[in-house]
């Protein structure tokens, strides 16, 4: 009889672990897959104010982009839960974008005020236009005035930025990294 409960037991881990990703993955189409992304930042210096952040990126696909979110952690796993740094802090309320570029991007981009957070800018530009894969677009935010910039964080070490696109101006709402699941593809 053990060994009848430790093989149900065993089909039923696996079952679990098939299903698993259909389960945590049901918003993921909503976000596009890009390439070879980067962000220069203009100065390292460990809590410096108003610093600005250069975006480049190069989408996977073909397709419109009409929303990015910037999400700041100290992992850099899409689909776990986002640590901000400490200190850091996109000052959301009046950072600016500036200075985009990329065939078909567009540049009426700007900064969702009731989306961002401290710790992660959504830029949204509803006219956004069809961006062809491999093409580099690239973004500043902030222009380095009081205000108009990130602040870094206050302590040394590594962090990431996690760069998601959509399509559909809407979708970048429903993303949420302070928990795994359906809204963190």
């Amino acid at each position: 009889m053990t060994s009848r409960i430790r093989a149900f037991t065993a089909a039923s881990v696996l079952l679990l672990a098939a299903l698993l990703p259909l389960l945590l993955t049901s918003r993921a189409s909503a976000y596009a897959q890009i390439t070879e992304r980067q962000i220069a930042i203009a100065t390292s210096e460990v809590s410096a104010a108003d610093v600005v952040y250069t975006v480049s990126f190069k989408p996977a696909t073909t397709g419109n982009i009409r929303g990015i979110i910037i999400d700041f952690c100290t992992s850099p796993l899409i689909g776990t839960v986002c640590t901000a740094p400490a200190g850091l802090d996109t000052n959301e309320a009046t950072l600016g974008v500036y200075n985009e570029s990329g065939a078909g991007f567009g540049t009426a981009w700007a900064v969702d005020t009731g989306e961002s957070t401290a710790s992660k800018v959504v830029i949204e530009d509803a006219a956004g236009g069809s961006v062809t894969a491999g093409t580099t677009v690239s973004f500043e935010l902030g222009d380095g005035t009081a205000g108009d910039g990130i602040d870094n964080p206050s302590g040394l070490g590594s962090f990431y930025a996690r760069i998601l696109t959509v399509a559909v101006e809407s979708d970048d709402d429903t993303y949420d990294s302070s928990t795994t699941g359906a809204t963190n593809p």
